[in-house]
Order: C-alpha cells, then structure tokens, then sequence
C-alpha cells in the first residue's frame, strides 16, 4: 500500500520572508562597518573644515570677516524692518505714539503674562479684555470726530484707530478694577480715551474709577473734547507739568501710567514721589521698560517687575512696556 503524500511544513529558513533576511553574521558585519565608516568620519574632518579653521586662526581676519557679520544682520534683522518702515514711510501718517494692531501670538502673549503675575484671573478672561477693544464703535466714532475737526490732528494721525501698546493700559485697567489712575503724559488722548472705556465698563461692573491725565503741551488732549457726558464725567485732564502735578494730586493712586519723555532722571523723579502717592496695591507701567529706571525702582522698593514687549501687525514699531506691582499683594484686583 503507498504511503501518503504528507505536505511538506516549510521551516522558517525556507519561506520567502526569511530568504530576504540575512543572517545574524552579515548584520552584525554591517553595522560594524557603518560605526566604522561614522567613528571615522567623526574623527577626521572633511578637508574645507580644516581649512576654514586654519584660515580662522589667521591674525587679523576678524577684520575681513565684517563684511559678512554685517550682511548677515541686514538679512535676518534690518531687511524686514526697513520693508515695514518704507511702506509705512508713505501709507502712514503718524510720526510718533505709532498705533499698530497686534498679532494674535502678542495677544495671547499679554494674556498669559497678566494672568500669571497679577493672580486671581484666567488667561480667558484677559483674552475677553483684549477682545473688547475691537467691538467698541463708540471709539471709532469719537476718533473720527475728533481728526474731521481738527487739521493737525488729521494729518498726524492715520484714518483708523489702532490701540497699540495702550492694549496692555486697557487691560490692566480691566483687571485691577483701580478707583484712582494716573496717567503722566496725555498727548492726543488715544492712551486716555481707552482708559476712560475700561473705567466705564468697570463703573457698570460696580467698580467706580476715575482718571488723572496731565500734559504740558498746550495741543493735548484733542480726543477728550470730543467725548461724551458719561466719559467726561470720569476724567481731570491738567496742562501743565507732570511731575508737579504729581506732587499735587491725591493720595492713594492704584495705577500710574508714564508716558511722557524719554529722560531717565525725569522719569526716577516720577517714582520717588509716587512712593508717598501709591496706594497699597499700586501699580506702575512705563513705556520706556528698556530703560531699566523703573525696574531700578522696583530692586530699591522690594516689588515685582515684569516686562511686555509687544509684537506689532505689519509694524516695525514693537515696543517694551515695564510693570512694577507689590511684592506682597496676593490678588491684585481685590480692593482693600
């Protein structure tokens, strides 16, 4: 009787899939060669790198190196800027306190700074702060109204009205709730009309405040003619110089703004009166942070000091604002 033809069972070593797999000793074989072909290249540079290292070494060729520093900085850093700056040379009508639009990345940025160093407010909520500024058409109407009416003001200023860095102004003004702010240079009153929205909005949320604003041009201020009953009932705009008004106004400011010239000694004179003008949870913002008075003042006082740099929308204008707040107030918005 013939045997069954059993199916052979092939074996591992027979099926398609292990034919293309070499053995464990010519594996282990190239990837000897591989580590030594990388040790090797590791060890021994390529030619132009020696090269370019032994010319480096040469005395004196950090002098013929400036040419290739200097394009590099017009590359990475001069040549966006001097885009923004041309194109706005001829669009753009202001020649100082630049307005701009921020980016959404600047925005959030704000957000979470306020939110981690004030306390006692979320991220989501300053970013609802920041989000009141562009749905106020009262603004826009006042702006417009003001520029229709007064030549000088028309042509230095642009045609839409932009926050700018007086976005972190609203803000704070937003989460402090302050009952008295003090701002120390007024110009056309963007900063000031902004301020006088957030104490509004604040009055209507049971948080009554008002605004001190003070200038020493005589042409400030053109803005603030323009607003209506319930705006002006919450400002005193003084001409006159802002460190003497200063020494004369109320005790017990919650939140002084300078924004006046960039003179370090007239800026310090600002803070050291402010130390018998500060209330206990004062705070103090600076448009020159770069500066570094104000943070000099915040060492010497034992306060805190954070910096904001802004980033402008298709502006070259990204400015640092510094902010000093008490070392030992836990939640900023409280009012004692």
């Amino acid at each position: 009787m013939p045997m069954p033809i059993r199916p052979r069972l092939s074996t591992p070593s027979d099926s398609p899939a292990a034919k293309a797999v070499p053995p464990a000793s010519s594996i282990d074989a190239s990837v000897h060669v591989l580590a030594h072909r990388k040790s090797s290249s590791h060890a021994t540079p390529p030619f132009f790198i020696r090269v370019k290292f032994v010319v480096l070494g040469l005395p004196g060729v950090w002098v013929a190196l400036i040419p290739i520093k200097l394009f590099k900085v017009y590359r990475l850093f001069m040549r966006p800027q001097m885009a923004r700056f041309t194109r706005l040379a001829f669009l753009s009508r202001e020649v100082c306190n630049y307005s701009f639009h921020h980016t959404d990345t600047s925005t959030r940025r704000l957000a979470v700074l306020l939110a981690n160093h004030l306390g006692g407010i979320s991220v989501e909520e300053v970013l609802r702060y920041c989000g009141e500024v562009d749905r106020i058409p009262l603004l826009q109407a006042i702006y417009q109204a003001a520029r229709n009416q007064d030549k000088v003001l028309r042509n230095l200023t642009d045609r839409e009205l932009r926050v700018g860095r007086q976005l972190l102004y609203y803000c704070l003004v937003r989460v402090l709730k302050p009952r008295l702010v003090f701002e120390a240079g007024t110009a056309h009153g963007i900063g000031s009309l902004l301020l006088l929205h957030a104490l509004k909005l604040n009055a209507e949320e049971g948080q009554a405040g008002r605004l001190i604003t003070v200038d020493m041009n005589p042409n400030a201020g053109k803005l603030l003619k323009q607003l209506p009953p319930d705006y002006q009932a919450l400002v005193e705009f003084e001409l006159g110089h802002s460190e003497m008004k200063l020494a004369h106004a109320p005790a017990e400011i919650d939140l002084f703004f300078h924004d006046t010239a960039n003179i370090p000694d007239h800026e310090s004179r600002h803070y050291e009166l402010l130390q018998k003008k500060l209330s206990a949870r004062g705070v103090i913002c600076t448009t020159w942070g770069m500066g570094g008075q104000l943070a000099e003042f915040s060492l010497r006082q034992g306060r805190r000091y954070f910096e904001f740099t802004n980033e402008a929308h298709e502006h070259w204008c990204n400015d640092t604002l510094g902010i000093s707040i008490p070392s030992t107030t836990t939640n900023l918005q409280v009012l004692q």
